[in-house]
């Protein structure tokens, strides 16, 4: 949808253009219209700016005073003449104002959450180091596309559901899991008798009704071992799920490759008599199942804007993604990219999901700049958590449960290099 429309001639149109691509790394288009006007028709100017008005009643039009009439001014609440200079400072600001802008998006992120942020300018001189060409709009491009989500919007995406007869949540092994930040948020709208963490969930009847609430599923693993668990009886859970429960899991964030994951693990276990399909659902927000892959040329959701791999190069489209798997190859060998490859950049308030590119939030080992020179990476976002993780606590599971190390795929991941979620 159009939200800004700038009416100005054709030489300052340009720069405008130039400018626009290189503070949004190329996402303008989506939202700014630029209408070049003639520089000496003012009345052929003032009636396409007219028609602009009437067209997009909603959006603002800039324009340059001297190429249109002064009619404009009380014609159109939402048409601004100004000279070019003050267009171009309105400009700037609403860009930082509206989110289009990826330094001043990069800057409303660092505000939210208790992470330690590296400066925006240190972190994409990074990549210009290792490649002075194309690195920092590839840095650019990453921080456009940037996302915190708070928990506040969390509880929102968790509100509206259908009732059920008990809700569960996981806190799993680790000490600092972002599972932990779920507990108060559901506690605030669920009655406690009707919540309680998965492992201490009681006998429910038979039909009754469960939800499963967690932050996000990127690949998929972590979800499957939970569902198998909920179907598993052992002594370290009080009741487990049958065929005639229903089941409904609820994620603030799903990809496709998750919701396919959960689907097999699902009918693998109805195969076995542990569930029936039907009654097992899994939904997100609106918006929020997010493609990993969808066009089969670029795998990795940082990659799937065309706009945006035409900024950083309008003629090789995995200049992005190359210049991210460089990196990352040398501070994440065995997710250069994230978890199977996902590269996201959604972390939340709470946690950074290890399903986001390396290059945000991994850093200390040496990468080698186009010199031939090395340096060490930092990272933009840090967390201890990342950097040095408690030690999981087993115990909390049976011998055989699916969500031990033992039984968990990720486990090859050296721990030192193991971010917070799945």
């Amino acid at each position: 949808m159009v939200r800004l429309i700038l009416a100005v001639g054709k030489s300052l149109a340009d720069v405008i253009e130039d400018k626009l691509q290189e503070r949004t790394a190329g996402l303008w288009p989506s939202q700014v219209h630029l209408h070049r006007l003639d520089a000496t028709d003012k009345q052929q100017n003032t009636g396409d700016i007219d028609s602009l008005a009437r067209k997009h009643p909603t959006a603002l039009i800039l324009a340059s005073q001297d190429l249109c009439s002064r009619e404009l001014d009380s014609s159109f609440p939402n048409v601004r003449r100004l000279k070019k200079d003050h267009l171009v400072a309105y400009l700037g600001q609403w860009l930082a104002d509206s989110g289009l802008s990826w330094r001043a998006n990069a800057e409303a992120c660092r505000s939210k959450g208790s992470f330690n942020w590296l400066s925006v300018n240190d972190w994409c001189q990074q990549f210009a180091r290792v490649d002075p060409d194309k690195g920092r709009k590839v840095a650019a491009a990453i921080l456009a596309q940037l996302r915190v989500a708070t928990v506040g919007e969390m509880a929102a995406w968790f509100d509206g559901l259908s009732e059920v007869d008990h809700n569960l949540f996981f806190i799993g092994a680790d000490p600092h899991s972002g599972d932990h930040s779920l507990v108060n948020v559901l506690s605030s709208r669920i009655d406690g008798s009707k919540l309680s963490e998965a492992l201490k969930a009681p006998v429910l009847p038979e039909g009754a009704k469960v939800r499963l609430f967690a932050d996000a599923a990127w690949s998929g693993g972590e979800s499957e071992r939970r569902i198998e668990c909920l179907y598993t009886a052992c002594e370290k859970k009080v009741g487990s799920l049958g065929p005639q429960n229903e089941l409904s899991i609820r994620f603030a964030y799903l990809t496709n490759l998750a919701d396919d994951a959960i689907a097999e693990k699902v009918e693998e276990l109805a195969t076995a008599g542990k569930c029936t399909y039907r009654r097992v659902k899994v939904t997100c927000p609106e918006g929020h199942l997010l493609e990993v892959n969808p066009t089969g040329k670029s795998r990795g959701l940082a990659f799937q804007r065309k706009e945006i791999l035409d900024f950083v190069d309008p003629a090789d489209a995995q200049a992005m993604r190359a210049l991210c798997k460089q990196i990352g190859e040398q501070i994440a060998k065995h997710r250069p990219l994230g978890t199977d490859g996902i590269a996201s950049t959604i972390a939340f308030e709470h946690s950074l999901p290890r399903a986001m590119l390396p290059v945000l939030i991994f850093g200390g080992p040496k990468v080698k700049a186009h010199d031939g020179t090395e340096f060490v990476w930092k990272p933009l976002v840090q967390s201890r958590h990342v950097d040095k993780p408690a030690k999981m606590d087993e115990s909390i599971h049976c011998a055989e449960c699916p969500l031990t190390s033992k039984k968990t795929p990720a486990a090859a991941e050296p721990i030192s290099q193991q971010p917070a979620t799945a």
